[in-house]
């Protein structure tokens, strides 16, 4: 199965429950997805590092915004 469609994959990068291990092949699946690591964050990623996660996930919504507005 691959998801052909641009996907953000948010990833904490101190998540013991979830270790960055488990994104190995993710880009074999979802070949379109960009990967973001959240720095210093565990598993509550979203209060953790909120700065981080709000400004990248605007960032993706708005890349694709603009490119659906352009096409």
């Amino acid at each position: 199965m691959n998801i052909q469609h641009k996907t953000l994959i948010l990833w904490s990068e101190k998540d013991r429950s979830a270790p960055q291990s488990l994104l190995d092949g993710a880009t074999d699946t979802v070949p379109l997805a960009q990967i973001a690591l959240i720095p210093g964050a565990g598993h509550w990623a979203a209060q953790e590092n909120p700065d981080f996660v709000n400004h990248t996930l605007l960032n993706f919504l708005q890349a694709g915004a603009a490119h659906s507005s352009s096409s």
